[in-house]
Order: structure tokens, then C-alpha cells, then sequence
């Protein structure tokens, strides 16, 4: 009983590593698609509407709202 509820901690625990190594791989590459669409949005004439967050940030905060459906 003890061998097969390791077994499955080790399963848990290796594909939550998985995932955990994907979702780092596909923001390091929607990162830069990110960082261009964001710096598009401030350039555009489109809205006036100051903006507090830096290109970076916005970026980032696009990024990490996109990844998530990935996994879904």
C-alpha cells in the first residue's frame, strides 16, 4: 500500500514539475510577442488614456493573462 502511494506522490509531484517547466517556457516565449503588442498599444493613437504601468509591466501582466489558457 505505502509503494503505490509513493508511486502516485511521484507522479503528482513530477507532472506539477511538467507543468510547472512549460508554463515557464511559454511565457519566456510569449514574453517578446507580449513586450511588441504592448509597445504597439502605446504608440497607437487609439485611446488617451495615460497608462501607470511601464511597457514591461504591461507586457508581463499580458503574458501572464494569456498563458494560463494554454492549459486548460
Amino acid at each position: 500500500m505505502a509503494i503505490v502511494e509513493t508511486a502516485r506522490q511521484l507522479s503528482y509531484q513530477h507532472r506539477h514539475s511538467s507543468e510547472q517547466r512549460q508554463a515557464r517556457l511559454l511565457f519566456i516565449i510569449a514574453y517578446p510577442l507580449c513586450l511588441l503588442v504592448a509597445a504597439a498599444r502605446r504608440l497607437a493613437p487609439v485611446g488617451a488614456a495615460p497608462r501607470p504601468r511601464s511597457v514591461f509591466a504591461e507586457a508581463r501582466a499580458i503574458a501572464g493573462s494569456v498563458i494560463p489558457f494554454a492549459f486548460r
